[in-house]
């Protein structure tokens, strides 16, 4: 009988290991989806304050020459 069960729990015991590996790319793959999604929003964030602070710059500078 232990001949018999051995095999299996071998094979139970790879696909626990191939499973948690697949987990483990996933997650990384999840951070770096993330990752790049936050620094996506932060840059535009950055870029809209940027445009809507243009305006004000130039009106500023328009004002010191008049």
């Amino acid at each position: 009988m232990r001949d018999e069960s051995a095999p299996q729990e071998r094979q139970f015991v790879r696909k626990g290991c191939f499973m948690g590996g697949v987990l483990e790319r996933l997650q990384t793959a999840m951070y770096l989806t993330l990752t790049a999604a936050f620094l996506g929003v932060a840059l535009s964030a950055l870029v809209a304050v940027l445009v809507a602070a243009a305006p004000l710059k130039l009106l500023a500078l328009i004002d010191r020459h008049a």
